[in-house]
């Protein structure tokens, strides 16, 4: 059974205090399963009924649930705006950023609240930025090759003329913010590191 639907259901029929309670007793039962879309679904239902709190109340589990998605602290985050917590809407749309950063919503907000996005930006160590750069070379098209250069702990990419920021957002795990192009970078074998591109362009580091 689905436990966004069946604490949605309980939040109607008894209350947000008693639906909370009921979903600590069903979390970990292997009778329910746990969905980020579905949790996200319902707490946009509530909100486009205009049951705010209710709504914020399926955001702030899904984000205690699934804590490395930006989605949903960007979803919480507008709703607390909706209910004029400004200053808890701009800590979750921050964390927002920090797991993506090219999250243009969550961005654009900040900015518009006077707050700069380059601090989010999570710093990579010297060595660790030693151990990315260098050039990689397409796998099926020897001509393609992809330059890292690290400044100032963050890393960047020359794709033939095209220079461009890579965001960290995980382990190995990297996005470009001007078009969300996605890179992981494979490091376990320090002499056969690895890069792929969009989920499926692979490249070798050869310098």
């Amino acid at each position: 059974r689905s436990i966004a639907y069946s604490v949605a259901d309980k939040i109607e029929k008894k209350g947000i205090s008693v639906a909370l309670e009921y979903y600590k007793g069903i979390k970990d039962s292997s009778g329910y399963y746990l969905n980020e879309r579905e949790m996200n679904t319902t707490g946009y239902q509530f909100l486009e009924e205009g049951k705010v709190k209710e709504a914020a109340a399926i955001f702030k589990l899904n984000t205690q649930a699934f804590p490395k998605s930006f989605n949903v602290f960007d979803s919480y985050g507008e709703t607390l705006m909706v209910l004029g917590n400004k200053t808890e809407a701009l800590e979750n749309y921050k964390q927002s950023v920090r797991l993506n950063p090219a999250h243009e919503n969550g961005i654009k907000i900040l900015k518009d609240n006077g707050i700069e996005t380059d601090e989010l930006i999570k710093k990579l160590p010297p060595e660790y930025l030693k151990l990315l750069e260098g050039e990689y070379q397409n796998s099926d098209n020897k001509e393609w090759k992809i330059r890292f250069e690290g400044t100032e702990g963050i890393l960047y990419g020359n794709d033939r003329g095209y220079r461009y920021r890579v965001l960290p957002v995980g382990e190995g795990e990297f996005v470009n913010p001007d078009d969300g192009a996605s890179l992981v970078f494979d490091t376990k074998d320090k002499k056969l590191i690895t890069m792929v591109l969009f989920g499926r362009v692979k490249f070798k580091k050869v310098i």
